[in-house]
């Protein structure tokens, strides 16, 4: 026996069917608002985000022609002139992409708007920033008016710039004592993580962050935790003692903070070439596969990422970071024979991990990487 209303229904057996209803009960996104607008810096960034359960506002605009409904805001602030453009390319959804200039939501000029990218689902707009200008970004998702759905899901943002900034200069002091700063690590990638021990997303990144360091740590790059937790020392050292790093940890302080934008989100990662260049800053928790793509194109020479061994009852577990640069996994008897095969089983690919557990035997005694 079922009994029915508007927008859910129930069954006897226990089991509630939630409708279009049910998926604005969710708790709405920080930035679901306008005024709630998430602020990001750097003439390139990536930041990460979702709609699922956002709202649309009153007086709020269709963006790229489309009611929508399910809206998520960012702002930027223009560091240099030149042309930029946003993409949502790795969002899980048919999104809308919507650029403005104003102070409300009812007061906004347009800038350049888009529903689909060519043949694609996500959206790119292009246009020509002005220094100084604050520039209000609205993702929404596609509203399919006769069918009553709205589109949301994973929110992936992107903006690539002609403009190259200057990273500035930094001193942050070790946890474990003395200083570490920027002039340490000329020529190197240098990757600045902004984390918390009470950020949930920042602990969860942490074992990918390792995972990748432990990968290319000599490969010329560099990784510095920088722990925004206002309490210091009394807060980070234990967490630390508990769940040690295998890249430094260093306390924050107003001078890097307010150089590298004010990190108002954490966690941040900021991604700096070796001519000492910001080229990308992440929002959001990234996975060692994502980093690793936007790693690997700086360094001077691509190398293949270190394989990590565990064994356990007679079986080992081979690990690497998969930055989606198609390595083959192959296995061989011996080094000096000159014959690889690709290794049996099953590859897992998660989390930007590749994984493949398996038996050793007389024919797979030595495992390699190898880029096609």
């Amino acid at each position: 026996m079922a009994r029915g209303g508007r927008g859910w229904m129930a069954l006897s057996v226990g089991v509630v069917l939630c409708f279009s209803r049910c998926l604005h009960a969710q708790t709405p996104p920080d930035n679901d608002n306008f005024t709630n607008a998430i602020a990001l810096s750097g003439s390139t960034f990536t930041a990460i985000g979702s709609n699922v359960g956002a709202t649309k506002e009153p007086n709020e605009p269709d963006h790229a022609g489309n009611p929508g409904g399910m809206s998520v805001w960012w702002s930027w602030t223009a560091p240099a002139d030149g042309y930029v453009t946003l993409s949502t390319a790795g969002s899980d959804f048919d999104t809308l992409l919507a650029v403005y200039t104003g102070t409300a939501v009812k007061r906004l000029n347009g800038v350049n708007s888009n529903d689909d990218d060519g043949d694609l689902q996500t959206s790119s707009v292009t246009f020509n920033a002005v220094a100084g200008t604050i520039y209000r970004i609205a993702v929404d998702g596609f509203n399919d008016v006769e069918g009553g759905t709205i589109a949301s899901g994973n929110i992936k943002l992107t903006l690539t710039s002609n403009v190259k900034l200057q990273a500035p200069a930094w001193v942050v002091t070790n946890v474990f004592g003395g200083l570490i700063q920027s002039s340490d690590y000329r020529g190197q990638v240098v990757i600045l993580n902004f984390w918390s021990t009470t950020c949930t997303p920042c602990v969860a990144e942490i074992p990918g962050l390792e995972q990748f360091y432990g990968s290319y740590a000599q490969q010329g790059v560099a990784m510095i935790g920088v722990a925004m937790d206002s309490t210091g020392e009394s807060t980070v050292k234990p967490f630390l003692a508990q769940t040690p790093l295998n890249y430094p940890a260093a306390y924050m302080n107003a001078k890097i903070t307010q150089d590298y934008g004010g990190v108002t989100v954490i966690p941040t990662t900021v991604l700096i070439d070796r001519d000492n260049y910001v080229v990308n800053t992440v929002t959001g928790a990234i996975d060692a596969g994502t980093l690793s793509g936007m790693v690997l194109p700086l360094l001077p020479t691509v190398a293949a990422p270190r394989l990590s061994v565990q064994a356990s009852d007679g079986q080992i577990s081979l690990s690497w970071v998969d930055g989606g640069n198609g390595y083959i996994l192959e296995a061989a008897d011996t080094l000096g024979s000159g014959v690889w095969t690709p290794a049996g089983g099953a590859i897992v690919n998660a989390s930007g991990m590749g994984t493949l557990t398996t038996s050793p035997n007389a024919a797979t005694r030595f495992f390699r990487l190898r880029k096609p």
